[in-house]
Order: C-alpha cells, then sequence, then structure tokens
C-alpha cells in the first residue's frame, strides 16, 4: 500500500526532541507526591528545560525518564499515565497546520510531513490501504532507552491526538504494540478503550478507512501562513534528506528492499545523487542502513519475543544465519544472550 512519509529534522543530526513533555511529568509526579528534582537531575535536565517548550534534549534522555519515573513510583503503566495525564500532546506550531485541515486523512498526511518540527527522532508513517490505514511511529533512541513505556506513552498520544481531532467518541480498529502484554488487560482498556495487539511488526493504530473523511474545525489561513514561515526557517536541508533516507529505509527493511537504488528511486534522483548528497553530511548509504538496522533490531530483541527468524526478515536478512552474522558484528554477542539478559 502506498505510504506517506515524513519530510524531516531542523538543526542538528544529534536525536532530539522539544522539551514540551518534561513540564507535563514534572506536575504529574508532584500530584503523585513525588519530588520531580530528585527524578530528574541524575539525567541532567536543567530547571529551565521545563519552562521552555522549545529546549531541544537528547531523546534517550527523554526514554530514560520515562523508565526511571516508572520505577521509582512503582507505576509499570507510567507511560500509559502520563500520555492520559497530558491529553493532545504539545506539538507546537504543528497543531496549528493539523487544525487547518478538512479531514482527519489531511491532518494525519501533513503530520507526516511535520513531526521532524517535534523531533528528528520520530519516524511516523501513513499508509492507506483498501478498508482501513494504519499509522505506525518509530522512535531512533540512539540508545536502548525505547521501553513499553515509551511505546506505549507514543502510541496512546496518537489516540490522544486523533480523538483532538475529530472528537470523544472515536475508536480505532486496533492499537498494535511491539512488545509483549506487560500490563493486565483491564489497564490497556482502560487508556486504550481497547486490548492492544501485541508483538506486532510495529507500533501504532489502525483506523477505519471512513474514518479518515471525517471533518475537523477550521483555523484561518492567515495562521496557516505564519506557521509555514516558522517551519521554512526551522529547516535543513541537508538534515531533511538525511532524515528522509532513514526514514524510506525503515520503510523499506521489512520488505528486503533497503537498497541504494530503491531508495533512490523512491527520492526521484539516481544512485549517484543520492550518495553525493549524504556525503555532504558526512554519511554514506551503508552507514545510515547499519544505523537503522541496529536501532530496529535493539527494539526487536530487548523489547519483544518475536521468533528470530522473523526479527531476520524484518530487518532485510534473506535467512536466520545471516541475521545472526550480522548481529553478532553489531553487537558483539548473540541476540539471544541480549534477550535473555533483559529477560534476567
Amino acid at each position: 500500500m502506498p505510504a506517506d512519509r515524513a519530510r524531516p529534522p531542523a538543526s542538528s543530526r544529534t536525536q532530539n526532541i522539544r522539551s514540551s513533555l518534561l513540564a507535563d511529568i514534572d506536575a504529574y509526579l508532584r500530584c503523585c507526591g513525588q519530588d520531580p528534582e530528585r527524578i530528574f537531575a541524575p539525567l541532567g535536565f536543567e530547571p529551565s528545560a521545563m519552562q521552555n517548550p522549545e529546549l531541544r534534549i537528547p531523546v534517550h534522555s527523554l526514554m530514560d525518564l520515562l523508565n526511571r519515573c516508572a520505577a521509582i513510583t512503582g507505576q509499570e503503566d507510567f507511560g500509559l499515565r502520563i500520555a492520559d495525564w497530558r491529553g493532545m500532546p504539545d506539538l507546537g506550531p504543528i497543531v496549528f497546520l493539523l487544525r487547518n485541515e478538512s479531514t482527519l486523512r489531511g491532518a494525519l498526511r501533513t503530520l507526516v510531513q511535520a513531526l521532524h518540527l517535534h523531533s528528528n527522532a520520530m519516524y511516523l508513517s501513513f499508509d492507506e490501504g483498501e478498508d482501513a490505514a494504519v499509522l505506525a511511529m518509530d522512535v531512533m533512541t540512539g540508545e536502548e532507552g525505547f521501553s513499553h513505556h515509551s511505546a506505549e506513552m507514543v502510541v496512546s498520544a496518537l489516540l490522544h491526538m486523533i480523538t483532538w481531532l475529530v472528537g470523544p467518541g472515536w475508536l480505532p480498529l486496533a492499537v498494535c504494540l511491539r512488545h509483549a502484554r506487560r500490563l493486565p488487560e483491564r489497564t490497556y482498556r482502560r487508556y486504550l478503550r481497547c486490548t492492544p495487539d501485541f508483538r506486532q511488526e510495529f507500533n501504532g493504530v489502525v483506523i477505519d478507512k471512513a474514518d479518515l473523511d471525517l471533518p475537523l474545525d477550521h483555523s484561518t489561513a492567515t495562521i496557516e501562513r505564519q506557521v509555514s514561515a516558522i517551519i521554512t526557517t526551522m529547516t535543513d536541508e541537508v538534515d531533511v534528506y538525511v532524515y528522509r533516507v532513514q526514514q524510506l529505509l525503515v520503510l523499506t527493511l521489512p520488505r528486503g528492499e533497503a537498497r541504494a537504488t530503491v531508495v533512490a528511486d523512491l527520492l526521484q534522483v539516481d544512485r549517484r545523487t543520492l550518495n553525493r548528497r549524504l556525503a555532504q553530511a558526512g554519511l554514506n548509504f551503508s552507514a545510515l542502513l547499519g544505523r537503522v538496522r541496529r536501532e530496529l533490531a535493539t527494539q526487536y530483541v530487548r523489547n519483544s519475543d518475536k521468533p528470530f527468524s522473523e526479527v531476520a526478515l524484518l530487518l532485510g536478512f534473506e535467512s536466520l544465519s545471516a541475521f545472526s552474522r550480522w548481529f553478532h558484528g553489531a553487537f558483539g554477542q548473540a541476540p539471544r544472550t541480549l534477550r535473555a539478559a533483559r529477560a534476567g
């Protein structure tokens, strides 16, 4: 099925995200009787990060914070709780662009194209099929911090965003999570209003195709022009190109098509142009492919119980033995060893 893929990042190739979530976590922890400063300080967060939502913070630090909060509060459903606490995510100027669309379909396509303004580590895809559409999110942390708390918070945030756009009566056809079930079914139903499908190939939601035509409230064209001007100033061409290539690698890997020629065709350039543009960023195609594979491999091996033969296919390998050799070279250990360490 055809896919819309984000146009991305601004400013820095460091994996970062706007700090808007920190203020919500701070307020939630205080309501729980916790001391946010004691929890935040060891991770290097400054008080200014809670006061200015436009500051950029390392995305892996935010993922680590979610894990730390869950451990200290004893709330295994912390990701779901914080998503429910904040409701509609603070996406900055992107919100005005979403409201300017006439239908849910238009808003989701706009979100795919503009999400890099919120984070250059978040990769959103929107695949529209015959009867349903899939809205899936990948988060590249550069670390090992993408736990079930992070995945569940991100997916719950997508649900809150859609209900904010079309109304509280909306329900997804399905919610999909890569990891195995970690919480009681009633907990998931309370926060997600359905029982998720676990051990899936993606983190995201499945939407009835008819719902894509649901109308939205409109903002004004003046606001759209103002926000579009802001977006133009925030976009760096080289970073956008690198993000776009990584976005396509996330899309093509499970199809076994993550090759330079295929990505070049999708970008409507030849392979030489692709290599030249990546070289301008001090990168090459093989390095980016390896980066994306390592990120996804960590998530599949650490956070899911998928058979390694299936993981191999999702990462674009033709055989389990080829995947095992690559994994040992990339991580210095067998995938079974890494998974066992997580379980221990």
